[in-house]
């Protein structure tokens, strides 16, 4: 009878163990993925970004809401990227023919992309969503192939997705993985109380 149920307990431990470690790898799993996501969506919005060159026409069509203007070039970054020369014409392709403001930037933001370099130079805010005429120009352009992308503000799009998907997979791992803690504290509790034999009464006569 004893053989019995210390073979039952055996069992329950060994059930106990492998599911702990089966959702603590789970939640390794599901961290990794909510990462991933995060990761995949930032690329996608940087994707989105519009080109315009410099000087050019383009329609756009754009969201209700704030943009920051990045002047790009094949040349490194700072002097010869700077706004100095640059224009920036924005306007509804429907309706009232005003040219929205254009802002300077607050602040200062670099990147490079490969042999692209660039820099944020402006802002603007839609007043609705729809297709908005662009037209640059700049007669100090220092290189051929100088243009403007025209996108949300990066620093905002990383706090967006990437801060939420670390919180994700911090709350997916203790979350999933807090179970699996569990599972495998259980088993631990059990084989103490069972498994380990236990003298009662006196010796043999």
């Amino acid at each position: 009878m004893n053989n019995a149920a210390s073979t039952v307990d055996r069992l329950q431990v060994v059930l106990l163990r492998v599911g702990g470690f089966t959702i603590l790898v789970l939640g390794l799993l599901a961290s990794g993925a909510c990462i991933a996501v995060a990761v995949v969506a930032t690329v996608n919005a940087l994707g989105g970004f519009q080109t315009v060159d410099v000087p050019g026409t383009r329609v756009l069509t754009l969201k209700q809401r704030h943009y920051v203007i990045y002047y790009e070039g094949s040349i490194a970054v700072p002097e010869v990227l700077d706004q100095e020369g640059l224009t920036v014409s924005i306007r509804l392709r429907a309706g009232p023919q005003n040219v929205l403001p254009v802002s300077g930037y607050g602040g200062s933001f670099t990147y490079t992309l490969g042999s692209r370099h660039g820099r944020a130079v402006g802002t603007f805010d839609t007043p609705r969503p729809g297709r908005y005429v662009i037209t640059t120009s700049n007669p100090y352009a220092a290189t051929d192939g100088a243009r403007i992308v025209i996108g949300p503000p990066v620093l905002g799009l990383v706090r967006r997705y990437l801060v939420r998907g670390a919180l994700g997979a911090i709350l997916a791992f203790f979350l999933v993985g807090g179970v699996g803690a569990l599972l495998l504290t259980l088993s631990d509790r059990k084989q103490d109380a069972g498994l380990i034999p236990r003298q009662i009464g006196g010796g043999s006569c």
